[in-house]
């Protein structure tokens, strides 16, 4: 039997291939998803499923019950085409569809991943071994290639202008040309009443701060976020247009942004009410991601990062839940009636809408 060794040599080759690139930060978070993620996403479809033939079942025996739902549903058709104008009883077959299907999609994960823990095993096994090292420093290399195909999507379009929308400042460092495309592009996206000026600092002062923060006429993101930049970007930008009238009009609605109420006649209020009671007590589980569970207002920015960058997703929920389809139906107003497409595995959602991968360059060639 041959026996293959790496040589100081080889190693260092390889190593040195990666010159110039922080290696470090091929562990990042959104591209080590856990699947259990995954699982969770699955059981809730499979929960809103229930929750939806359980009622349809009901309006199917007896027409007049069960009315407010179907009326929600068929407001989703009105706007985005959801139900195609279906009566309950034809609904209420293709949900049972969907239900087999989901869950044959969820016992197949299942089984993945025994499949996966096993193969896990094996693999640290492997790993120890020559071959095994010299397959982990290849893979880490296809990391680093994958980032750098990213920032180079970035570094082409550097001499996108800045938005005069915003009003940049840099504190203790300097923005990047792949940052500054960054902001141009983004603000493509925004919606044609997005606040005509907002304050954008952007900071590499505390290093340990978190990505971002926003308010009314304010948004602030961490310098040094160069991965999540992009997306951080958006989210906020959610907050800042979310808050855009906090300080209008008539008598308290019951919200609060910290100790300032918003106004019952926000144009954001009605958002919130679809989920919310007040600022904590929340009327239901239809969240565009468990970070969205926080308050209205991540609520809120969750879902509009979610109809920018992961609309098909955000449509396929709507489907099955006639909160997430009013959600969905009040950002597509937002945004004019304008849809985006998307290409994220969904089965590996994400704590926050921020940390699904993104391709930007398949997503703007789609979204032009």
């Amino acid at each position: 039997m041959k026996y293959f060794f790496l040589t100081p040599l080889v190693i260092g080759v390889l190593l040195g291939s990666f010159a110039g690139v922080q290696v470090a930060r091929v562990d990042r978070h959104r591209y080590q998803l856990s699947s259990e993620y995954g699982d969770e996403l699955l059981v809730s479809r499979l929960e809103r499923l229930d929750s939806a033939i359980t009622q349809l079942e009901g309006e199917s025996q007896n027409p007049t019950e069960g009315k407010t739902f179907q009326s929600k549903l068929l407001q989703f058709d009105a706007t985005s085409g959801g139900t195609n104008g279906k009566l309950p009883s034809e609904l209420l077959k293709k949900r049972r569809l969907e239900r087999k299907a989901l869950q044959e999609k969820l016992d197949a994960r299942k089984r993945q991943k025994i499949k996966a823990q096993e193969t896990a095993k094996a693999r640290q096994i492997q790993e120890r071994t020559p071959i095994g090292i010299l397959q982990s420093l290849l893979e880490k290399k296809e990391e680093v290639s994958t980032l750098q195909q990213e920032q180079s999507f970035w570094q082409q379009h550097s001499s996108e202008k800045l938005p005069d929308a915003f009003d940049v400042t840099v504190v203790a460092g300097e923005l990047s040309d792949s940052q500054k495309a960054q902001i141009a592009l983004a603000y493509k996206l925004f919606p044609s009443d997005f606040p005509s000026r907002v304050k954008l600092k952007v900071t590499y002062a505390d290093a340990n701060m978190r990505n971002g923060m926003a308010g009314k006429g304010i948004i602030i993101l961490k310098g040094q976020n160069e991965d999540l930049f992009f997306h951080t970007l958006v989210h906020e930008a959610g907050h800042a247009y979310g808050l855009r009238a906090e300080h209008a009009g008539s008598p308290g609605s019951g919200f609060y942004d910290l100790q300032i109420p918003i106004a019952s006649d926000d144009p954001s209020v009605p958002y919130y009410q679809m989920s919310w009671a007040d600022n904590t007590t929340q009327l239901n589980t239809a969240f565009p991601s468990r970070y969205g569970q926080t308050d209205p207002f991540e609520d809120f920015a969750e879902s509009y990062i979610y109809y920018i960058l992961q609309g098909k997703a955000f449509r396929e929920e709507a489907q099955v839940d006639p909160v997430i389809a009013q959600k969905y139906a009040y950002m597509k107003q937002v945004f004019a009636g304008k849809e985006y497409n998307s290409f994220a595995d969904f089965s590996k959602m994400p704590f926050s809408i921020q940390e699904i991968p993104f391709d930007p360059e398949k997503y703007f060639e789609a979204n032009r």
